[in-house]
């Protein structure tokens, strides 16, 4: 005997409705904006963000601290890191969808902010020691006397 998904709530037993594609999944003109709906975040005053912010973000201070030291292996900088971490996302909070996953969104940007300082270390010429003369003394050094 086949199996016989049930009817979602206003959904014929056989199909979709009419303003729905196959997966059930309602166009762009059968959701009208209501009056209702609520101010996003792009609506709200600086200060508000601000607030939002510290509330929603900074209780994970310690978490990303300790995240950026395992990666970092350096205290100083790790604080660098978490700092960095949290200009790049105060920066870009007003694109940030409140009820969405705070702690995996700054993760995601304290991992990239590592992985792009690796890469901006690696083009980096390295810095070699003081070249030495003859005399074994460095340029800027007085040369030792010779033995003898």
């Amino acid at each position: 005997m086949p199996y016989i998904q049930p009817a979602a709530r206003g959904v014929p037993l056989g199909g979709v409705h009419r303003d729905q594609c196959h997966h059930g999944i309602a166009s762009a003109q059968a959701t009208p904006a209501g009056p209702r709906e609520l101010p996003g975040p792009a609506a709200e005053t600086p200060q508000q963000r601000a607030g939002r912010f510290e509330r929603d973000v900074f209780r994970y201070r310690a978490q990303l601290y300790s995240a950026a030291l395992r990666l970092t292996r350096n205290g100083a900088d790790a604080d660098d890191r978490v700092q960095e971490t949290f200009t790049r996302a105060y920066a870009a909070f007003g694109r940030f969808q409140p009820g969405t996953n705070a702690k995996a969104w700054l993760f995601r940007i304290l991992t990239n902010t590592f992985i792009s300082g690796c890469r901006k270390r690696r083009h980096q010429p390295s810095r070699c020691p003081p070249a030495t003369s003859k005399t074994g003394s460095s340029p800027g050094q007085p040369a030792l006397p010779p033995l003898g």
